[in-house]
C-alpha cells in the first residue's frame, strides 16, 4: 500500500486532529477541509484552524479506482459526499469563486477562466472575511488565475508555483511541501491548497486513463504530506 502505512494509528484523526471532508463542490473536483479541533489536546496550536484542499479534476470514480489510502482514511474518519452538483458554467475559476464567496457565477460575475475577471463589486471572499476578523490567511497554487480569489494585501503569505513543465511526480508534491513549510512557519488560521496534477493528466491523457489514475494516487500522496507535515504541538 502506498501513502499512509497500513499499520499507522491516528486516534480521532491524525495525531488528535479531527479531519472533516466536505462535499464535492465541483463534480470534477474533490474538495477537502482539514479542520483542527481542540477537543483532543487543549494546547494544540493548530486548534480551530482550517485547511481547504482542492484536487482539481478529481472524479469520484477515479478515487474508487485509484490507490488512495489517505482519502480513504479521511472518508472513514470524517464526513463526505460524492453527490454535490457544480455551478454553471462548470469551469475552474467560476467554480472556485463560488466556493470562496458562496455566490453563484451570476452573482460574483466570474463567468470564464479569464486572467482578469470583472468581479462584482459587492463580492467578498472568505479570505477577506478572515482578514477583516484579524485572522491569518495563506494560499498555495499552481494556476496563476487563482490569484484573483484574494485582493492585494489580504493574504499573509501566498505561493504560485508553475508546475506544468515539472515531472508529473513532482507537481502536487511540490505544492504540498511548500504549503507545509509555510504553515509550520506562520500557522495561518485559513489555508488554501490547490493541487492541479489530476486535471493536467485528465486533459492530456483522458479521464480515467492509467495516467490519470496515477495522478489521483499522487494527489493522495500529497494529502499525506500535508497531514503528516503539520505542527504537532
Amino acid at each position: 500500500m502506498s501513502g499512509l502505512s497500513a499499520n499507522r494509528k491516528f486516534p480521532n484523526g491524525r495525531n488528535g486532529k479531527k479531519i472533516t471532508t466536505l462535499p464535492v463542490t465541483e463534480l470534477a473536483n474533490l474538495t477537502i477541509r482539514i479542520e483542527f479541533s481542540n477537543g483532543y489536546r487543549r494546547n494544540d496550536y493548530m486548534a480551530q484552524k482550517t485547511i481547504l484542499v482542492v484536487i482539481d479534476g478529481c472524479r469520484p470514480d477515479g478515487i474508487d479506482k485509484a490507490d488512495t489510502p489517505t482519502i480513504d482514511f479521511m472518508k472513514a474518519s470524517g464526513s463526505w459526499s460524492f453527490d454535490a452538483v457544480t455551478v454553471t458554467p462548470s469551469i475552474t475559476l467560476p467554480a472556485h469563486f463560488s466556493i470562496f464567496t458562496g455566490k453563484k457565477p451570476i452573482g460574483h460575475n466570474v463567468l470564464s477562466n479569464t486572467g482578469r475577471p470583472d468581479i462584482s463589486p459587492d463580492t467578498c471572499s472568505i479570505f477577506e472575511v478572515a482578514r477583516n476578523s484579524e485572522l491569518c490567511t495563506a494560499a498555495f497554487y499552481s494556476w496563476e488565475h487563482l490569484r484573483n480569489l484574494a485582493p492585494p494585501g489580504v493574504l499573509e503569505r501566498s505561493a504560485m508555483i508553475n508546475t506544468i513543465n515539472m515531472m508529473a511526480e513532482a507537481q502536487d508534491r511540490t505544492i504540498a511541501e511548500t504549503a507545509v513549510r509555510t504553515i509550520r512557519d506562520i500557522r495561518p488560521d485559513f489555508s488554501f491548497i490547490y493541487l492541479e496534477g489530476t486535471d493536467i493528466a485528465g486533459h492530456e491523457y483522458g479521464w480515467m486513463s492509467e495516467e490519470y489514475l496515477l495522478a489521483v494516487s499522487r494527489a493522495d500522496r500529497a494529502l499525506e504530506i500535508i497531514i503528516e507535515g503539520l505542527p504537532q504541538d
